[in-house]
């Protein structure tokens, strides 16, 4: 075999694009692509060969939430978070998630999602992301509701003058 005539049709079109003796080739989708070889002998006579490769997504994606970890709000105070979740091929869509309830489903990735809580404590808010293959992984945060508003105070009620040794009352309404 002359080894300077391998010729590789790397993409099954009928043309053959590399002539050496090994061929590299990767493909950004999944699905089965052909391979074609054919080698031509010093006499003149060829022979080609082929090979059927099947590609199967089988990594997880990589969901991604921008704009902090743990978030402190006070009742009914919205956030907003954002999406740049990775994947080797694809994000397909996105899932937004508040105390384990689906808020809000996107397609591909970068996604703004505002939310507020009205219940003091520490709640969730999850991502889930999905890629092409519908391999799927999930992300969590924290948010902290407090009560953050201030009590609010009535006048004081009681004596304005007082004698001494005297034993007085004083009243005060508070609410929050």
């Amino acid at each position: 075999v002359d080894t300077a005539s391998y010729e590789w049709d790397l993409d099954d079109d009928g043309t053959f694009e590399l002539t050496q003796s090994w061929a590299e080739v990767s493909w950004s989708t999944e699905g089965t692509f052909n391979v074609n070889l054919r080698i031509n002998g010093v006499d003149g006579r060829t022979d080609t060969s082929s090979l059927s490769i099947e590609v199967d997504d089988v990594t997880i994606p990589t969901p991604i939430i921008n704009g902090g970890n743990n978030i402190v709000r006070g009742f009914g105070e919205s956030f907003t978070v954002t999406s740049s979740s990775l994947d080797n091929f694809n994000i397909d869509r996105e899932e937004w998630y508040a105390d384990g309830l689906l808020i809000q489903n996107n397609t591909g990735s970068g996604n703004t999602f505002t939310y507020s809580f009205s219940s003091v404590g520490n709640h969730s808010v999850e991502l889930r992301v999905y890629d092409s293959a519908n391999l799927n992984a999930s992300l969590s945060i924290v948010v902290v509701i407090q009560d953050r508003t201030s009590p609010v105070l009535d006048a004081i009620t009681g004596p304005k003058d007082v004698m001494a040794g005297e034993e007085n009352t004083w009243r005060l309404n508070a609410t929050d």
